[in-house]
């Protein structure tokens, strides 16, 4: 198989997967953050977006971009959940095609981008998180304007120096107004063009030029974040609070190196995708030695997680961009040499290998997502069955009766029910009280039932309730 055709076939089989295991799951449920951020969002007036870049908006992150895509999709789409999870959606596969191409460009090697990127797709947890949780945006979001931003100053031939290097600094800037987690990424903007600077494609001036403008950019955005009044050290609350001790710090680092350690990456891979090669003995990745590459994977792990190493609640979101570093670091491990694989047999069997994995892997995928739905969507789906039965209309007043000893142990909680009246609220775009198990019911106000669900979900259904 010729390289090119392998590059393309590799490149679709990665945006396939990403898009055929992890997109069904997408857009079908809102939860208790998700309307949060909605209801913080929903304005869109001239003191939203004061307050958006230089008040205080959403729990005290200065998240601006975050913010705002929640507000642009409140305005044209409302609650339904579907919008929220196809731009979800398609932050992930631009970012599985801007993985693909960096590695590319790195390496030199279709076949380590290939297994980078299938690699990393497979860390079910963290990339679940980010598409299937409305919110997750942040991780996807700030990913792909970072690796937007590299790929922009990693491309040679397109554009002028100081457009390409605009560009990528714009990015950039747009990375580190959507979370905290893009701080870093400036550094490894420095070091690929050190690289470029060591192979004789980028001059030191533009080196030089490139880092005083983040230098700027990082003046810009402290002294915005200072303005806005947004979360620091002193002021977060207790789980955001950071703990710099080294046993909480190894503890984090640890725990964050077993959510990005992939089942697949270290021990199918290693098994299957590497094809043997009858004339060459096998080494790592040419003459790059073992420790180095170790070392160089571990240094950019710590790099990208460091703005979360030290924080005491630890997430799934946090190793989504940082676990592209650990799944590269043993694909480089498993590489032969810069080339490799030589010959087109060998890509052949590689892609083969690829698409086996692929196929084992979706049903893993599309049982997870079942499983969230089934135990996240109750809510948005109270909220639609009220809206149906209100005939697109919702009263001001809302009445819910519900008997808790039907449930048993797997009741609803007293925060389900907060949430829907704030998701009445905001789908009714006014104020919605939500009446449960009043002692005189408002006249005229729809009554429904919270009834326990015969498909065995952790909750009930609601149906409109007949007369007592």
């Amino acid at each position: 198989m010729r390289s090119g055709r392998f590059r393309s076939l590799a490149l679709a089989l990665c945006l396939s997967f990403a898009a055929l295991a992890y997109l069904p799951a997408a857009g079908r449920f809102l939860r208790t953050d998700d309307w949060e951020r909605i209801e913080d969002n929903r304005t869109l007036d001239r003191q939203y977006f004061h307050d958006l870049f230089l008040g205080d908006k959403s729990e005290r992150f200065y998240r601006p971009l975050h913010h705002l895509s929640f507000g642009i999709t409140y305005r044209f789409f409302g609650i339904h959940a579907l919008p929220y999870g196809l731009f979800n959606g398609l932050l992930l596969l631009g970012s599985v095609f801007l993985v693909f191409r960096l590695a590319e460009l790195v390496t030199n090697s279709s076949a380590f981008a290939a297994l980078t990127t299938l690699g990393w797709l497979l860390g079910i947890r963290s990339i679940s998180w980010t598409v299937w949780w409305a919110v997750g945006r942040t991780s996807g979001m700030y990913t792909f304007f970072l690796l937007l931003s590299l790929l922009a100053m990693a491309r040679s031939g397109s554009g002028t120096p100081v457009l390409r290097t605009v560009v990528s600094v714009f990015c950039m800037a747009c990375a580190m107004l959507t979370k905290e987690s893009a701080l870093t990424g400036p550094v490894f903007l420095v070091v690929l063009l050190a690289l470029q600077v060591r192979r004789g494609r980028c001059s030191r001036e533009r080196l030089l030029a490139t880092a005083a403008a983040l230098a700027l950019l990082y003046l810009a955005y402290f002294y915005l974040r200072a303005r806005s009044g947004a979360l620091g050290p002193r002021t977060a609350p207790d789980y955001y609070r950071l703990d710099f001790s080294p046993g909480a710090l190894l503890g984090n680092l640890v725990s964050y190196l077993e959510r990005a350690l992939v089942f697949c990456a270290l021990v199918v891979l290693p098994l299957f995708a590497v094809p043997r090669s009858r004339r060459r003995r096998p080494r790592v990745s040419g003459d790059v030695p073992v420790l180095a590459i170790l070392g160089a994977g571990l240094a950019a792990f710590l790099v990208a997680i460091a703005p979360e190493i030290a924080i005491v609640t630890r997430s799934n979101l946090y190793t989504f961009f940082p676990s592209v570093f650990f799944v590269a670091t043993l694909v480089g491990l498993l590489s032969k040499t810069r080339r490799w694989p030589a010959r087109r047999a060998d890509r052949k069997r590689l892609l083969v290998a690829m698409a086996v994995l692929a196929a084992f892997f979706a049903p893993v995928v599309w049982a997870k997502g079942e499983t969230v739905v089934r135990e996240r969507a109750h809510v948005y789906e109270w909220t639609r069955a009220i809206a149906a039965a209100s005939v697109g209309r919702i009263p001001e007043d809302v009445v819910l009766r519900w008997e808790p000893a039907a449930f048993g142990e797997l009741r609803p909680e007293a925060r389900d029910f907060r949430d829907l009246e704030l998701a009445l609220s905001l789908s009714a775009r006014r104020e919605v009280a939500l009446l449960v198990n009043p002692r005189s019911e408002p006249a005229g106000a729809p009554v429904f039932e919270l009834v326990p669900d015969a498909r065995g979900r952790r909750v009930g259904a609601l149906r409109p309730a007949g007369p007592r």
